[in-house]
């Protein structure tokens, strides 16, 4: 499946499949259903359904299996080169068969928390578009994308307050130590630290807390350098792009 192989009639032909899954999949006594769909690359899905009834009244319904084919489908087929694809799609469809569908290209994609910076970088990679057709609020969150990943593995110690260590908790508390803001982060009990020369995120499991941001690669052994003092076992990875720039590896034995 080549990106950008369908032409006017070849989108016709999945747009009416789309159509098909939708109306087999809606029970008796309705009159319109709007299926909306949102994708970015390396992501999961955004999608609802709302059903108009006979009455005219309006409910929200649960989607029908099948759909994400055709619509990532439809989505990579339609790549043009230098304006890129379209990232969401609304799909209104009739009881009597007819559809419209349209297509966003440029808009804001609501919510922006269901997806992260490095998804629209991923997006953009995968679905190249010329300096002039990436919009404002598109180019302001590739300017978020991390360029600093860390983990640190949780070991056994003495000094932790469980089994392993350190959990979510006690890194934050050594952050705060050193002069770092601590608050809440991005994603339901998650962390975010900052100070004047960096911010990172945090996405924590048991037994590794994982750090993103961008810093200035000039502060890379400034950040290194705080990590190695809590005489945590950790990694760290420094990227300009694609290119690894520095790299810090965990000790081996205990690399997850």
């Amino acid at each position: 499946m080549a990106r950008g192989d369908l032409d006017a009639e070849g989108q016709q032909e999945v747009q009416r499949r789309i159509g098909e899954i939708l109306t087999d999949g809606l029970r008796p006594g309705w009159a319109k259903a709007t299926f909306r769909w949102t994708a970015l690359v390396g992501a999961g899905t955004l999608a609802s359904l709302a059903v108009q009834e006979e009455d005219g009244s309006y409910r929200t319904e649960n989607i029908p299996q099948g759909l994400s084919e055709p619509c990532g489908r439809l989505k990579h087929g339609m790549y043009r080169q230098g304006t890129g694809t379209w990232h969401s799609m609304e799909f209104t469809v009739a009881a009597d068969g007819r559809f419209r569908v349209e297509f966003d290209y440029d808009g804001e994609i609501e919510p922006p928390h269901g997806f992260v910076p490095e998804q629209f970088r991923k997006e953009l990679a995968t679905y190249p578009r010329d300096p002039e057709h990436i919009p404002g609020w598109w180019q302001e969150i590739l300017a978020r994308v991390p360029n600093f990943y860390a983990g640190v593995h949780a070991e056994p110690g003495e000094r932790y307050r469980g089994e392993i260590g350190p959990d979510l908790g006690e890194v934050g508390m050594a952050f705060e130590k050193a002069g770092w803001e601590v608050g809440p982060g991005e994603y339901a009990q998650e962390l975010r630290f900052s100070t004047d020369w960096a911010v990172l995120e945090t996405l924590s499991r048991y037994g590794l807390v994982r750090l993103a941001g961008r810093i200035d690669p000039e502060d890379w052994d400034r950040l290194v350098s705080f990590l190695s003092e809590q005489e945590w076992n950790f990694g760290a990875t420094l990227y300009d792009g694609d290119d690894i720039l520095k790299e810090a590896q965990p000790r081996s034995q205990d690399r997850a």
